[in-house]
């Protein structure tokens, strides 16, 4: 027995010439992409380091949150002896 909650899946069928239009769209992306590559290579930028950026970035957000969770738990204590409120927080810790 098939359930009423579930939808027909639907089926995009493209023609020719869209195919070619979005092959054509994505190779235009391509070089696109490839020449901030070469702009960035040519600033100095080195591929190797993408990894550490995005270790450091990640580092960054895990510290972030840690300090919103702080200051929520730091709210909610205040808020409930009736000391301030977020906007004040946020103004005394910076």
């Amino acid at each position: 027995m098939k359930s009423n909650n579930e939808s027909p899946k639907q089926t995009s069928v493209l023609t020719a010439e869209e195919v070619k239009e979005r092959i054509s769209l994505l190779e235009k992306r391509n070089q696109e992409i490839d020449l901030e590559i070469e702009l960035l290579q040519s600033q100095g930028f080195k591929v190797e380091e993408l990894q550490w950026h995005i270790d450091k970035l990640h580092e960054y957000n895990e510290i972030k949150d840690a300090a919103q969770c702080i200051i929520r738990s730091t709210c909610l204590v205040r808020w409930r002896d009736n000391q301030g409120s977020t906007r004040k927080i946020r103004f005394e810790y910076g």
